[in-house]
């Protein structure tokens, strides 16, 4: 959120009452943003330093990926290899492209390396019953 979008919200979200005068709306809004200025630094710190960069290996490939969290940014990755088999409609390419997804994969960051097994099924048994090409994610021991 950028600071302009937070002013926004903060303008948004004040509320005056009907008896109050031009005067006292003012005082009230310069309060608002004077204390939204005091915390600008901090806010700006915050989305400056919101995603890591981990390096994602599959046993294939091995590739660049930032996000916040290891296990959701595997998740990202996951569901994009999911929906290009959902949106392909040749059943050869279907295929191909479901035996060529990871089995294992490895992410590895500045303070952690973890590994997860990726089950994947074609038809989905547990949570999601019905639902094509689902996933199931389980840490790896190290």
């Amino acid at each position: 959120m950028d600071i302009i979008s937070g002013y926004s919200i903060l303008v948004s979200r004040l509320k005056f009452k009907p008896s109050q005068s031009a005067v006292q709306r003012m005082s009230s809004f310069t309060t608002a943003v004077r204390g939204a200025l005091k915390y600008q630094k901090h806010i700006l710190l915050l989305t400056a330093m919101a995603k890591r960069k981990f390096t994602v290996n599959t046993g294939t490939e091995t590739f660049e990926l930032e996000g916040h969290e290891p296990r959701a940014t595997i998740v990202k990755y996951l569901m994009k290899r999911r929906r290009s088999l959902l949106m392909t409609k040749d059943p050869a390419k279907v295929e191909t492209l479901f035996s060529a997804l990871p089995q294992t994969i490895e992410i590895k960051g500045t303070k952690s390396n973890r590994s997860y097994k990726v089950k994947w099924e074609r038809v989905g048994t547990g949570e999601f019953v019905g639902a094509r090409f689902t996933f199931t994610l389980e840490e790896a021991a190290a």
